[in-house]
């Protein structure tokens, strides 16, 4: 009885040779120089190809395979392959989700326990000679007991951020205001990482591009497209505001453009100055305030991250 053709895609692979040739007839992409060639030479019979999410091929190797039924991933992710392409041609993509989660956490683990025991610190020691009768090194405490995660930056950022903010807006200097203004930008954009961590642990593989680019979406369009006129407007309200309280008539018959009108007493072009510069100062920090609900929003998510993590693990 002939055994389905299947072929592993790259050398690292070699190890499955074994296991998979007790039922399958296994062939090797990488025994010629151009995948194309053995693409129309020896892989004709290929009906499965066994590989690594980072390694895969242009469009036209595949479409030289005529028999070709299922691309099987070994790893959790599948960057290098085409799952709408592969489908359009009756290909399945499958891929081994979440099958090194385990592994990728004893690691983090060791690691941990690596830098808080200065592990490395310690090998590099003693292969240098340095461990003598009288060396105790640094002592450490244990940590058995000890509480580990993920530090919420998305809340704690923007928290941070926030009042950094309405400090440096509510500054006279403007030197002193500019000096401080890396202060918030350091701790405000903290946010970025965890969110895009979360986001991608919330879809599958496979939706992770999609899910960044409605992020993108909600940043560029509305964050960054609706935001600034949405300030200016609030900072006209504030300068209009604070305009009428000289009963000098209404800024924008009065200031056009933001300065007084021609011919306009020199009182009238201090109100407008002193109008524009107080509205804009207060329009800015009333829109920080944003970043306050912001990381209200945050802290509020966190509150059920583990369990949506969890379901979302589960495929629920």
């Amino acid at each position: 009885m002939t055994k389905p053709v299947v072929a592993l895609t790259h050398p690292m692979l070699k190890s499955l040779e074994g296991p998979l040739s007790h039922s399958y007839e296994v062939l090797r992409v990488w025994e010629m120089a151009d995948p194309l060639d053995w693409a129309k030479g020896p892989g004709q019979p290929v009906q499965a190809l066994v590989g690594a999410g980072e390694h895969g091929f242009a469009r036209e190797f595949y479409e030289h395979l005529p028999n070709l039924g299922l691309v099987a991933c070994v790893s959790v992710g599948y960057d290098a392959y085409d799952p709408i392409f592969l489908r359009g041609r009756g290909v399945e993509l499958t891929h081994a989700n979440s099958l090194n989660a385990d592994d990728v956490a004893d690691q983090a683990v060791g690691s941990a326990l690596a830098s808080w025991r200065l592990i490395l610190e310690g090998d590099r020691m003693v292969r240098a000679g340095g461990w003598t009768p009288s060396y105790r090194g640094p002592l450490r405490p244990t940590l058995r007991g000890k509480t580990a995660g993920i530090v919420g930056l998305g809340a704690i950022g923007l928290a941070i951020a926030t009042p950094l903010y309405l400090a440096v807006y509510s500054n006279s200097s403007w030197m002193i205001a500019a000096g401080l203004l890396m202060l918030p930008g350091i701790f405000h954009y903290t946010y970025l990482g965890p969110t895009f961590g979360v986001m991608h642990n919330m879809v599958e593989p496979r939706m992770r591009a999609t899910a960044t680019a409605l992020l993108f979406f909600v940043l560029n369009l509305i964050a960054l497209g609706a935001g600034p006129p949405f300030t200016g407007w609030v900072i006209d309200l504030f300068v209009q505001n604070s305009f009428a309280a000289n009963d000098l008539g209404t800024f924008i018959a009065t200031c056009p453009s933001g300065k007084a009108i021609v011919g306009a007493p020199a009182e009238v072009g201090a109100a407008c100055h002193a109008a524009g510069a107080l509205g804009t100062r207060y329009g800015i920090l009333a829109v920080t305030l944003i970043y306050g609900w912001a990381a209200l929003h945050y802290l509020l998510a966190s509150r059920t991250l583990a369990a949506d993590l969890k379901r979302a693990a589960a495929g629920q």
